[in-house]
């Protein structure tokens, strides 16, 4: 896999879904993020206007089936239709 323009390493597979995890639902199980995790940092650079992500409109991490983290940026609130809703 390539790397990104600004990235910091080279890109990861994900593993794949596990069966016992469905998808796609309609709405998440929520849980907080790992003790010592914090992705405030990290998603300030994505959404910040001026920098390479700057056309991020949303991430969700999803650890072990449940949504730990969410942020969508000011063009792109939570109501937003996006597709595999």
């Amino acid at each position: 896999m390539t790397v990104p323009p600004g990235a910091a390493g080279p890109l990861h597979r994900l593993p794949p879904q596990p069966s016992r995890v469905p998808w796609p639902l309609d709405d998440w199980p929520t849980a907080p993020l790992p003790a010592g995790v914090d992705l405030d940092p990290l998603m300030d650079a994505a959404f910040d206007p001026s920098g390479p992500l700057r056309d991020t409109y949303a991430v969700a991490c999803v650890l072990s089936g449940r949504l730990v983290y969410e942020r969508y940026g000011d063009h792109c609130p939570a109501s937003t239709a996006r597709a595999g809703r």
